[in-house]
């Protein structure tokens, strides 16, 4: 399989659990997004950010993101989502 081809499926996928993310939460009553700055080995910070939420009872945690951080001060005003 061709490196596009791949490239291609993979942005297909990611939509995909994306839309199937968005729509849990959209049902969910009560969610809250976690984000949690943490550093790494060598001094790389990251924010971690979480989905936490309830579907049909279960407190469900998910995944949303690893987020490098360049500007390691504390005067971060807004953060580009790619």
């Amino acid at each position: 399989m061709s490196t596009n081809k791949q490239k291609e499926m993979e942005k297909l996928i990611t939509s995909i659990i994306k839309q199937e993310l968005y729509q849990e939460i959209n049902s969910s009553l009560f969610w809250s997004i976690i984000i949690d700055e943490t550093t790494f080995i060598f001094n790389e910070k990251h924010l971690a950010i979480v989905s936490k939420y309830f579907l049909h009872n279960i407190l469900i945690l998910r995944y949303i993101r690893l987020i490098e951080l360049e500007d390691r001060t504390p005067d971060i005003t807004y953060i580009t989502h790619n």
